[in-house]
């Protein structure tokens, strides 16, 4: 997969279009449209909006470090505890995406034990403009190229560490609110000026939500997919950057299934934090860890 050519949308596209292809079909019922001018810069290029997920910052070495992978398990169980610790008109109104990310920031955060509790750290949400009627008109049926944003939630380690989950929570909520169809253009704009910079990786750890895609029922003719995901976190040399897949685990639990990258001793403590928010406690709870390789 090529991400300068299409985002986890327009594969999922050209997967089905594949497979209704291997069943005989003569062409896909939803044909690709190119139409790359609707995300192309103004101009002249105008950046309108604020945008921390492009702060260029020096790498440290909680960004760059030797990986140790696992793989974490969110069913019904682990996110009713999450909710558990929310006040109640923020457990009903979050959805378990914002829920399970405030978690794993706050756990990913206080596992890296920065020195400096003002240290600057950044939650990037991954938002597909696809959603939610984020444009007016919409991007047209069948555009299969890139159509996301990162938004940042930006705080310190301190406040992230020393607050409720709460807090984590609506600064998560707020970040992903504020995108708009300016806010796409804005970006696309930024792009255009400071020659596609990437985004900033110090202090960011960055989630891409998969659970609403479609490949998971993908079917070319022998049966459908036992895993439908990637197989560890990271994308490339950027470590900070896990994906929510939807799983089923062995009890028949429909679930979430988060692959997590950190230094190896930093996991220890992930997970420690992980349960103690979970209220788990060792040797009379399932793990939450369905998946540990150290490639």
């Amino acid at each position: 997969m090529n991400h300068t050519i299409c985002d986890v949308n327009g594969f999922e596209q050209f997967t089905k279009a594949i497979i209704e292809i291997a069943y005989g079909a003569e062409k896909p019922s939803i044909m690709p449209v190119w139409r790359r001018e609707l995300l192309c810069e103004t101009n002249p290029p105008r950046v309108r909006c604020i945008h921390h997920e492009y702060d260029q910052l020096p790498l440290d070495n909680k960004s760059l470090f030797k990986p140790y992978h696992s793989s974490f398990f969110f069913g019904p169980k682990e996110i009713h505890a999450l909710r558990c610790c929310l006040p109640g008109h923020l457990a009903e109104s979050s959805t378990t995406f914002d829920v399970l990310t405030a978690c794993l920031w706050r756990c990913r955060t206080a596992a890296l034990q920065w020195q400096n509790p003002n240290q600057e750290v950044r939650l990037l949400s991954i938002v597909n403009a696809r959603r939610n009627s984020r444009f007016n008109p919409p991007l047209p049926k069948g555009f299969y190229g890139n159509a996301i944003v990162f938004p940042a939630a930006v705080s310190t380690v301190g406040k992230i560490c020393g607050s409720p989950l709460s807090y984590v929570l609506e600064l998560v909520k707020k970040a992903k609110s504020e995108v708009s169809e300016e806010y796409f253009h804005s970006v696309v704009d930024l792009l255009a000026i400071n020659g596609r910079a990437c985004f900033t990786r110090t202090g960011s750890f960055v989630v891409s939500d998969l659970s609403r895609t479609g490949f998971r029922d993908a079917n070319y003719g022998w049966g459908k997919p036992l895993y439908s995901g990637l197989a560890k976190a990271g994308f490339g040399d950027i470590l900070g950057v896990s994906f929510y897949v939807p799983h089923t685990n062995s009890k028949g639990e429909h679930g979430t299934v988060v692959p997590i990258c950190l230094p190896e001793e930093a996991m220890v403590r992930f997970e420690e934090e992980l349960n103690e928010i979970l209220n788990f406690e060792d040797g009379k709870e399932e793990s939450v860890t369905i998946l540990r390789s150290n490639i």
